[in-house]
């Protein structure tokens, strides 16, 4: 496993237990999350994050998801060149499983 991805359990470790201090956002489009979503989990779509990344908390810990994967290892790479160091993704996407 890559230093960047974290697992279906860790997500949810992150999830169940705010004390840690990891917010989950979820990078997928609108109409994907209308039809599925992990309840209280942002959605921050990749489509509009160069606009919206001040929203974000560079010194916070982010935890990246979307379907797949290819979104949310995008998301972290931008993130990361605009110094979000504490970021990871769920890699191949909550398709993946546990």
């Amino acid at each position: 496993m890559h230093p960047d991805e974290v697992t279906v359990q860790e997500m949810k470790q992150a999830l169940d237990n705010p004390q840690l201090g990891i917010k989950v956002l979820d990078v997928r489009e609108p109409d994907e999350y209308a039809i599925a979503h992990i309840e209280g989990v942002p959605l921050l779509p990749l489509s509009q994050l160069a606009e919206r990344f001040t929203e974000l908390d560079p010194n916070q810990a982010y935890y990246l998801h979307c379907k797949m994967g290819g979104r949310s290892m995008q998301a972290l790479q931008f993130l990361r060149q605009q110094g979000f160091k504490k970021s990871q993704e769920r890699r191949r996407g909550i398709t993946a499983g546990a």
